[in-house]
């Protein structure tokens, strides 16, 4: 029989390691486990356990490295209820943490958006001439696409909605401010 005491537990591998057969408390287990597939992924586990306390403990809020949903999540993992294997469960969650800080840190990012201005915007000679379609939705797709590829100009005609005409609140919602 096991008996550990609980310093010992984040040691040892989860596969020698069952909740009946030491001192362990269970939520040292999980701890251990969910640390141990988070820092295979490459995120600092322990400065996510200091970013959820932070967050539980203070007013200044969630992290700005991690983001607000993987700290709920690493949050989440804890409150799950018992059944499934806990490597398992381990293994998803640390997964689904480091995609949501990863999502957060892109969000985050500068260099990351689009900043074009009008006056570093190269505009090529090219006119679409947009007639008789019937959809809003697939004119507003054209006029996006126009805007992203630099045609100086889209005109329509016959039966196609056009900006100040009608349909022009579907093809504004389509068109995205293009």
């Amino acid at each position: 029989r096991l008996c550990l005491r609980r310093a010992e537990c984040d040691l040892l591998p989860a596969r020698w390691l069952s909740v009946r057969d030491s001192n362990c408390a269970p939520e040292d287990v999980k701890k251990s486990r969910l640390h141990h597939h988070l820092e295979e992924l490459g995120v600092r586990a322990d400065e996510l356990e200091e970013a959820y306390i932070k967050s539980i403990t203070t007013s200044e809020g969630y992290s700005n490295h991690f983001g607000k949903p993987a700290i709920k999540a690493y949050k989440s993992f804890f409150k799950q209820k018992a059944g499934e294997d806990i490597d398992v469960a381990a293994n998803r969650f640390a997964r689904q943490i480091d995609f949501l800080a990863k999502r957060h840190r892109s969000k985050e990012a500068e260099y990351v958006r689009h900043l074009d201005t009008a006056e570093t915007r190269v505009s090529f000679p090219l006119v679409l001439v947009l007639d008789n379609l019937r959809s809003a939705a697939n004119v507003g797709s054209i006029f996006r696409s126009a805007d992203a590829c630099g045609c100086s100009e889209v005109l329509t005609t016959g039966i196609t909605p056009h900006p100040n005409g009608n349909g022009a609140e579907k093809l504004s919602k389509s068109s995205l401010g293009a």
